[in-house]
Order: structure tokens, then sequence, then C-alpha cells
């Protein structure tokens, strides 16, 4: 999540309101909300593209974590750091923060610092949560409500990719966005792959077409589930920007296959373990939420 920080004192605050009815500066930013005498301005909305609700319970989270002393660790901040970079294939850290740069909007800097937010948050959680268990009996129950689960469903997966540069500038940014939808809706028009890979607007984009094999839904992000999960074999996806380029998908294979009983109980276990984590969470957030002192301006 964006998060804008400010340092703000009494006097300082009262000199600025003086220089700007006196000079005709660019108006105070406006208070939307007080969470335990913390503020929540029009900025931070717009600079996080969140609704106020969630900035809230944000807010709230952080302010439970200061007073819990949970922190993040450099060692625990750096494992994530490294997580992303392998997941994204971030060949090192300048990639990375080249990456951050050019499909956001964000700097290095704040970058970090939201994300070590994140990281605070999903720690403070996950405390509230730690004495969880599943039980033998909720497993045999919930595999008798959905058998479903000792299949799994992976799927095959072309990408063509448009890959973004470091040294690309904004507008051959938007360039290279429209020229990868355009070839979207030609291959999902039913053009032919061969003959759009040939072209000139293909190959000058240096696009890259590789196999990525069988996945389960488990293994994709959220967005490539949703992008591909309705679609039958052969078909393609529209076009999911990330921090290294423009995809393209196209399902080349679907198959179902069934889990070992070990699997099967793994899963189930997963599963009935993020529920439960999500009840508390909720009723911990609520509880919390209860007790907080929040104006809404």
């Amino acid at each position: 999540m964006r998060k804008k920080f400010r340092r703000v004192c009494g006097l300082f605050f009262v000199f600025i309101i003086g220089v700007n009815s006196a000079f005709g500066a660019t108006p105070i930013d406006r208070i939307v909300a007080v969470v335990n005498g913390d503020i929540i301005t029009e900025s931070d909305i717009l600079t996080a593209a969140s609704p106020l609700k969630q900035l809230i319970e944000e807010k709230l989270i952080l302010q439970s974590a200061t007073k819990e002393g949970v922190k993040v660790s450099s060692m625990e901040f750096e494992r994530a750091l490294q997580e992303i970079e392998r997941q994204n294939q971030f060949k090192d850290r300048e990639s990375f923060r080249q990456a951050v740069m050019t499909s956001s909007d964000l700097s290095w800097e704040s970058y970090l610092s939201n994300l070590k937010m994140q990281l605070t948050v999903m720690k403070l959680i996950g405390e509230q949560a730690q004495d969880l268990f599943v039980t033998e009996a909720e497993i045999k129950a919930a595999y008798h409500r959905d058998p479903k689960v000792f299949q799994s469903d992976r799927v095959a997966l072309r990408q063509i990719l448009f890959p973004t540069m470091p040294e690309m500038s904004e507008t051959s940014i938007e360039a290279l966005e429209k020229n990868a939808n355009q070839i979207a809706l030609e291959i999902k028009g039913g053009g032919d792959f061969d003959q759009v890979r040939a072209s000139d607007s293909f190959v000058s984009s240096r696009a890259e077409v590789a196999d990525l094999g069988y996945f389960d839904k488990a293994d994709l992000t959220v967005e490539i589930v949703r992008l591909v999960s309705h679609l039958s074999i052969g078909e393609y996806s529209n076009v999911l920007k990330t921090p290294i380029g423009f995809h393209i998908f196209q399902v080349t294979n679907k198959k179902t296959t069934a889990l070992s009983e070990d699997e099967t109980r793994a899963k189930i276990s997963d599963i009935l373990l993020r529920e439960k984590r999500e009840v508390v969470s909720r009723e911990w957030l609520n509880q919390i939420k209860k007790e907080a002192v929040i104006q809404i301006k």
C-alpha cells in the first residue's frame, strides 16, 4: 500500500496557514479522518488508491504493532526482498529497483517503506492467529463436503512477454503497452499467430515467446488465475502488466490429476487453517476498531 509520511507540529502548522493566506500557495492537505490521534489526509487516499475504510484499518493495525512491539527485522526484510526478486526473476537488486521505478510512480525509497509496512501488518496479524490448528475430524468433514480436493487442476501455459527496460521512457512504455494490446486483439480475434509473430510490430517490440509448462492454480498469482481460468485450450488472455513488462498467456493444455492421501490432507489443512486465520483476524480487527477513537471529517 502507498502511504505518505509527514511530520507536523502546531507552530509550524500555524505558520504555513499564514504563508498560504498571504501568498496564495498550495492549500494544506485536507484531513479526512483522525484515528486515535493519527491523521489520514485526502492525499493519503489518492496516493494509496484505497478506500478510507481500508486506510483506517491499516492505521489501527500499525498502531497495534507499535503498541505490541512488533517489528520487521532487517533479516526478515531482506528475505522478503529476495523472495520478490526470485518470483519476478530479477537478476539483481538494481534490476528490481529499476522495475519498480519504471512501472509505478513510487520512488524506490517509498516502495521499501510501503513494503515494510505491509510486512509489519502481516506479522502482527499472524501473531493473532499463531495458536490455531486443524483437527483430524475437521479434515475428514471437509473432505466429505468436497471430494474434489483429491484432484489437482493443472494448466499448461505459453507466455508472450513484451519486456520493459530500465532505460525506457514513459512514452515508450505506453507505446509498448498499446502494441501489446493490439497484438492481443489480433490473435484473440483468430489471427494466425505465426503471421503475427513475423510482423514488424511484434519483432520491433522484442517480444519473447516461451512455453512455461504446467501449473497448479496455487502456483499462479491471483491476476494470472483470473486471466486464464475461463480460457479453453488454445485461447489467449488479455494483456497483464507487471514490473517486468506486458504479458499475454495462451492455454496450451489442461489436465486433472489425483492427489495422494498426504497431499490431500495437507491441502485441506491449509484451506481450513487459512479460513480460521481470516475469522480470527477479522474478529481481532473489529475489536480494536470498537476500542478506537475514530473521527471522520
